[in-house]
């Protein structure tokens, strides 16, 4: 049999030290999803503003419309509503989800722009109109529908974040665990 005697001093380094890092993983359990979200929301404002994909051209109509009120030719632009709504924000987890500790639910953080934020509007073609949902519009450009052709700015952006920055994002997370362990 094998009998090993530890230090009682080199029992408590090590206790703090896991206890270091278990704190560390709580905080990037939070601190992870919210840096993703912010860089994710400057991405996307990025792709607005550097017009990033290539999408089917305006009606004749529609672009027409546009330059007589004085509007920017640029997609997912008009008077910069969207762009200047897209957010960082906090969503309730499903109740399915388990954190570490065993509790259901948790926090995740998403970019976007959240549902009951409405523009400015006077976007209709005579230049006036009532305020409209922006998350609407932002679906129908996303996806289509019978009389507009499908602009997607959102999920080609969260493909783009997925494969070239949330990689690097874990790194730092994980650095700023294992840099707990000392």
């Amino acid at each position: 049999m094998i009998y090993a005697v530890i230090d009682g001093s080199d029992l408590r380094k090590v206790r703090m030290a896991i206890s270091r890092t278990v704190k560390e993983i709580f905080r990037q359990q939070n601190n992870l999803p919210r840096s993703c979200a912010i860089e994710a929301r400057n991405l996307l404002i990025g792709n607005i503003n550097k017009q990033s994909f290539l999408y089917q051209s305006y009606s004749k109509a529609y672009r027409k419309w546009k330059i007589k009120m004085g509007y920017p030719l640029i997609y997912w632009r008009l008077r910069g509503d969207l762009a200047n709504n897209i957010r960082f924000f906090r969503k309730s987890a499903a109740l399915t989800s388990m954190d570490p500790s065993g509790r259901k639910g948790g926090v995740s953080w998403m970019a976007g722009v959240p549902g009951g934020i409405y523009d400015s509007g006077g976007k209709n073609w005579s230049g006036s109109g009532a305020p409209t949902q922006i998350a609407l519009y932002a679906r129908v450009n996303e996806y289509g529908n019978s009389k507009v052709p499908a602009r997607p700015l959102f999920r080609p952006t969260a493909l783009q974040y997925k494969k070239a920055y949330l990689p690097k994002q874990g790194m730092r997370s994980l650095l700023r665990i294992r840099g707990k362990w000392r």
